[in-house]
């Protein structure tokens, strides 16, 4: 199946956009895992200390 001009620079376009639409979705889904892994880093960095703190008051 053949497209005329238009048909094709539409059809173009679309699939432009969907690849487009599907980056934006990848970028915001690394980003925001990116965050979560850092931020509970974070947190496991902290408890870490704390446990460490109350073992060493103990000994």
């Amino acid at each position: 199946m053949k497209l005329g001009e238009e048909e094709r620079r539409s059809y173009e376009w679309h699939i432009e956009e969907l690849r487009y639409q599907a980056s934006l979705y990848h970028s915001s889904f690394v980003d925001g895992h990116m965050e979560g892994e850092k931020k509970g880093m974070e947190k496991g960095m902290e408890k870490g200390i704390e446990t460490g703190k109350k073992q060493r008051r103990k000994s």
